[in-house]
């Protein structure tokens, strides 16, 4: 009988972070329609990288990339969850499909590391935004061609300070979140 209330229990933790991961995912699509225009930039920002900050510290290991899951299939097959209101699979082979591989990385290395450290934690936030530009910045390159100062100007300056506020957020969001768990 302990077995099956063990096993109960699992399942049902499962289960939940199961859920959780689509909850999120869905706000990562959610994220993709809150826009900030920007005055130096035809590309507004988003606030997908938010939610998958936020999503990421919070359901930690197999549950963080269960959620990018979530949120590439459904984009795949036609929710529109990516940026521009688009879905389907040639938005992967679009100029910033490489920015969705950078989700990838940046929830893996918000879900498998961890600092109880807040200073520390703050820059995991920092080091998972920058690793998502990596695969998005070098995918656009190949777009654009030409320089590469072309591609920064394009895909990545712009960006630089609404990302520090999006991290510094998220941050803020974790902070609560563990200060809260811990009182309870």
């Amino acid at each position: 009988m302990q077995v099956s209330s063990i096993s109960h229990s699992t399942c049902s933790v499962t289960l939940t972070r199961s859920l959780l991961a689509l909850g999120f995912a869905l706000l990562i699509g959610l994220g993709a329609h809150i826009k900030i225009y920007l005055p130096f930039t035809p590309v507004p920002m988003t606030f997908q990288t938010f939610f998958l900050l936020v999503g990421a510290a919070y359901l930690r290991r197999y549950y963080s990339l269960q959620m990018i899951a979530w949120y590439l299939l459904l984009g795949f097959v036609g929710f529109p969850l990516f940026a521009n209101q688009s879905a389907g699979f040639a938005y992967l082979l679009g100029p910033t499909g490489g920015y969705l591989l950078g989700f990838v990385l940046a929830a893996s290395l918000l879900g498998f590391f961890s600092f109880r450290n807040p200073i520390g934690q703050f820059f995991l936030f920092l080091l998972a935004h920058t690793i998502l530009f990596v695969p998005g910045i070098f995918w656009l390159h190949q777009f654009l061609g030409g320089a590469w100062q072309e591609t920064l100007a394009k895909g990545l300056y712009p960006f630089l300070f609404g990302d520090l506020l999006k991290s510094a957020a998220a941050f803020f969001c974790w902070f609560l979140f563990s200060k809260y768990s811990k009182a309870s």
